[in-house]
């Protein structure tokens, strides 16, 4: 399992490159994933969450739900090196959850040893080459 990134719950008003992520053939300047039938984009232009999000939907994607350590290493290979990127986890304060907006479904990412958000900020973000930092807002 890549160990190599970090996880931040961020302001939506922040502005990071994101990786999009949808179910069907890929189009031009996609990368398949193997493992996960899916394809994703990195996107390099600094938007805030909502216009990464906006610009994902306009592809026919969202950002990115990761479901798995391969995906998440698959994923991470992605972030170009010393970036945060947008991620499309949201926290839902009235039922107290992480959830991935694709799905609007709660995640468990049990593959993630001492998996935690902070909940300062209601959207998440991840980085590609620090290491693990089991603190208030990283694992």
């Amino acid at each position: 399992m890549n160990t190599g990134f970090q996880w931040n719950d961020v302001p939506c008003s922040g502005s990071y490159a994101s990786i999009c992520k949808f179910d069907s053939n890929c189009e031009t300047g996609w990368t398949f994933g193997a493992n996960t039938s899916s394809c994703y984009k990195a996107f390099q232009q600094w938007k805030t969450y909502y216009e990464a999000r906006r610009e994902c939907l306009a592809h026919n994607a969202d950002l990115v739900s990761i479901e798995s350590d391969e995906e998440l290493d698959f994923v991470v290979s992605l972030v170009p090196q010393h970036s945060w990127i947008w991620i499309g986890a949201e926290f839902d304060s009235v039922d107290y959850v992480w959830k991935w907006v694709d799905k609007e479904t709660s995640f468990d990412l049990q593959f993630i040893p001492d998996f935690s958000f902070g909940i300062i900020n209601k959207q998440a973000s991840i980085s590609s080459d620090v290491a693990w930092y089991n603190g208030y807002h990283f694992i």
